[in-house]
């Protein structure tokens, strides 16, 4: 633990704590005596307060009852309920009579009723002994209130002739034959009559200790009105002052008797006890200071002396020594000193010869370390060092997008090979190669679109620690992408040869068909309706000879045959020629013409192929899925441009496959299912004749192909290229 006080010195330090200890004492002993002897006079004060609380209320809510039932018996005499039926039946020297009646006979039988008035039944003032009964108005006295039994005003009333407040009683009058109210009989009792016909203790002296304190009384009607007790003399001014109170609450009306006395006056006892016990201990305090002297002459002068050679030792002085002058501890401790002074100054002299040698050291490390870098940063190689517990020790610039995926063990690494290794998951290279224990490995892996060639050995000598791996990586993307595009010419060359092959083979079989469906179509006559058959078997052997025809094409680069096509006739054509596989397949095959009929100068057999291969796609789509569905061809025209769109709500196309869609042989389908020809051999077709076909949209329920055409012309169609 530091010392609070590290920054004095010895000289204060001891006077401090004497007279931090004196007062700490007097000052906290103090505290507690003062303290305790207060909390004793507060439970004495409160105890005293809540006793005159408690006797205040009960006189008051007692006499409220007794002057309750003075009312009671003033409304149950027959001379007042005759009089009252009179004034209601509008005898004008009833309500004389009755109010003299009241004056004599009634009010100066209690000393407390300031005023007596009666009034109707529907709430207005008939008869008032001192003041005008219109003008006796109760807040919070409703016409249905006090009819039935006694009522006491929830509130302090004023009176405009009394200026003290006052609480008014209410009592229901009735008729002699006691079936009807007639109305009700009001006293008004003000707060100082009402306090001091109930006998209520003056609480505004009460004994505490030896001295007396004033107190106050005062009472707080429902609606939070406050008034103070009028006695012989005026309560104390409490106002921003703390106090000591109690409150209770009077049964009979609800409303709430304070008690309070000025908390500075009761506890005036004890409110110097703490600061005599303080004064006491800044004397004593004082006293001790003056017997420190002797001590710290002879005790903080030497330690004095020891600090500034410290200091001096501390600068590189190190021929700094401390006399010594005693042989008590401050004398062992300057002896102490020397001797360490001594020490240091021999190891000082060892340190820098060694300091020097190490300092050349030092020069040959780092260019040695530079050069390694150097070459580290002008491989092409990526260089990654890893330790035993995955975390890369060393690596260059090249190895930047490689750490990321190896040390996250990331499924982007993915491996070309299938791993071997024990616990490894299929492809999980990141496992093969950073196998602390294992010997040396390779692996193709793809990592942020490119392909790696990596080699993984052991390192059995990291500085400090155990075995690490050692992996070196060589980017091979252009290698394989040069790898893929030999295997596909070598693929073209065979598909060639095959073509050529097939050609011929197939050319004789169409041949006879061909001539076989002339002569029955020569043989039919004109109405027979065989005859769509027959043209059918016509037109299927026509285009299966375009076919191989273009099949020769497509490896020969020969051109097609040029002239004006009906995209209307191509696309019907189309949807015709797909319907029979569509049907086995339980889908609906429709076709949409446009309006007018669009035109291109093309080959009308290629364009009716690009329409079959796309519709022949979208069936299989559906077919493939295991449902039914519908494959709709729409022809439109467009800001002058023809627009052919295959559209199929099949299970849709996933984002991994799009980007491969037209390249040559990518397929989908299982194997000997499809080519992968079918949108390359598309695609070609578009191009040939101006167009483009493009991927629109996919989602399940919904594949939109898209086929756009612009102006040809015959000329630039027979060069091969666009205008």
């Amino acid at each position: 633990m530091r010392d609070p006080l590290h920054s004095l010195s010895v000289r204060l330090k001891l006077p401090l704590l004497v007279a931090g200890v004196c007062l700490l004492a007097f000052g906290v002993g103090g505290t507690i005596v003062s303290t305790s002897a207060r909390d004793a006079l507060e439970a004495e004060i409160l105890q005293r307060l809540d006793a005159e609380c408690r006797a205040s209320a009960d006189a008051l809510d007692a006499e409220l009852t007794l002057l309750t039932r003075r009312v009671q018996d003033f409304a149950s005499d027959g001379y007042v309920r005759d009089r009252l039926d009179r004034v209601l039946a509008a005898d004008r020297s009833a309500a004389a009579e009755l109010r003299d009646h009241l004056a004599r006979n009634k009010l100066p039988l209690v000393a407390a009723f300031h005023e007596l008035a009666v009034q109707g039944p529907d709430g207005h003032g008939l008869v008032a002994v001192r003041a005008a009964a219109d003008r006796l108005l109760v807040p919070g006295l409703s016409a249905s209130d006090a009819l039935d039994a006694p009522w006491h005003s929830d509130r302090l009333q004023g009176s405009a002739a009394l200026d003290a407040p006052q609480v008014v009683i209410a009592v229901p009058v009735e008729d002699l034959a006691g079936q009807r109210r007639l109305g009700r009989l009001l006293a008004f009792v003000p707060i100082d009559a009402w306090i001091a016909a109930a006998r209520v203790v003056d609480a505004r002296r009460m004994r505490v200790a030896t001295s007396a304190v004033r107190g106050a009384l005062h009472l707080t009607d429902r609606a939070g009105a406050r008034s103070d007790v009028g006695a012989s003399e005026s309560p104390p001014d409490h106002a921003g002052r703390s106090t000591f109170a109690r409150s209770l609450v009077l049964p009979i009306n609800g409303w709430q008797l304070h008690t309070e006395v000025d908390a500075e006056q009761a506890l005036a006892p004890v409110s110097g006890l703490q600061s005599r016990f303080l004064a006491a201990g800044v004397l004593l305090a004082a006293l001790s200071g003056g017997l420190l002297f002797f001590p710290m002459r002879f005790l903080v002068a030497p330690l004095q002396a020891l600090q500034l050679a410290a200091q001096r030792l501390a600068a590189g002085d190190l021929t700094a020594r401390v006399a010594v002058a005693s042989s008590d501890e401050v004398g062992g401790l300057a002896s102490a000193f020397n001797a360490m002074a001594d020490a240091l100054a021999d190891r000082t002299s060892r340190i820098e010869h060694a300091n020097a040698a190490l300092r050349d050291s030092k020069r040959e490390l780092v260019a040695e370390r530079d050069r390694l870098n150097a070459v580290l940063a002008s491989m092409r190689d990526a260089v990654v060092l890893v330790g035993p517990d995955g975390e890369v020790i060393l690596r260059n610039a090249a190895a930047a997008p490689l750490v990321a995926p190896l040390l996250s063990r990331a499924s982007e690494l993915a491996g070309r090979h299938r791993c071997y290794a024990e616990g490894a998951r299929d492809g999980d290279c990141a496992t093969c190669l950073l196998d602390p224990g294992a010997t040396a490995r390779a692996c193709l892996v793809d990592v942020a679109g490119a392909t790696f060639e990596m080699q993984a050995v052991p390192v059995t000598a990291l500085p400090g620690g155990p075995p690490g791996r050692l992996l070196v990586a060589r980017d091979v993307s252009d290698r394989i992408e040069r790898d893929l595009q030999m295997i596909h010419q070598e693929r073209l060359a065979a598909l060639g040869e095959v073509a050529a092959v097939m050609a011929h083979e197939l050319n004789n079989p169409l041949a006879a068909i061909s001539m076989f469906q002339q002569l029955l179509r020569d043989a039919l006559p004109a109405d027979s309706p065989h005859r769509e058959a027959i043209d059918a078997i016509g037109r299927s052997t026509t285009s299966c000879r375009q076919a191989i025809r273009e099949l020769l094409d497509y490896t020969t680069g020969a051109q097609a045959e040029v002239a004006e096509v009906a995209l209307n006739d191509a696309v019907e054509g189309a949807a015709r020629f797909v319907e029979p596989l569509a049907k086995r397949s339980r889908v609906e095959v429709v076709h949409r013409l446009a309006p007018e009929q669009p035109t291109l100068v093309g080959d009308e057999v290629q364009l009716r192929q690009l329409f079959v291969n796309l519709a022949l796609n979208a069936v299989q789509a559906i077919g493939g899925a295991g449902g039914s569905g519908r494959v709709a061809l729409e022809v439109a025209v467009v800001d002058g441009q023809a627009r052919v769109a295959v559209i199929d709500d099949g299970p849709g196309i996933p984002d991994p496959v799009r980007p491969r869609l037209f390249q040559p042989f990518f397929t989908t389908k299982r194997r000997g299912a499809g080519t992968g020809l079918g949108l390359a051999t598309a695609r070609r077709i578009a191009e040939l004749h101006g167009g483009r076909v493009e991927l629109e949209s996919s989602r399940p329920g919904r594949t939109v192909f898209q086929v756009s055409f612009g102006p040809r012309r015959a000329d630039a169609f027979r060069a091969g290229a666009p205008t």
